[in-house]
């Protein structure tokens, strides 16, 4: 961490920030950062929410951003995200897409898509 503070005082960045970090690992960064992150990137979608860590960014003003929001495909043969229910329905109802619905929602939570 303390290469990147260095590349961003530096200007070399304009940015740092961090990747499946958990509430307890962003927190002891918190602790001992001198230029907090600027954003942190994890794994979320309509059925894996990451509240506690969502929350914890919204805290201390790091900007959240989400991969995989469509659903992971790679672990099972139908996206469990994409053919939900409850997406399906919202999809029919506002005559979107299910990956508008899902995307949609996830910038409605204040997330980076």
């Amino acid at each position: 961490w303390r290469a990147l503070e260095q590349l961003f005082q530096q200007g070399a960045v304009r940015a740092i920030g961090v990747c499946n970090f958990s509430p307890p690992e962003l927190r002891e960064l918190l602790e001992f950062a001198h230029v907090r992150p600027h954003l942190v990137q994890s794994w979320m979608d309509p059925l894996h929410q990451e509240r506690p860590l969502r929350a914890l960014c919204s805290t201390h003003g790091v900007q959240f951003q989400a991969y995989s929001s469509l659903g992971t495909q790679h672990r099972a043969r139908v996206n469990p995200v994409l053919n939900h229910p409850v997406i399906r329905a919202l999809s029919r109802s506002t005559g979107r897409s299910e990956a508008q619905v899902v995307l949609r929602w996830a910038l409605q939570h204040g997330v980076a898509v």
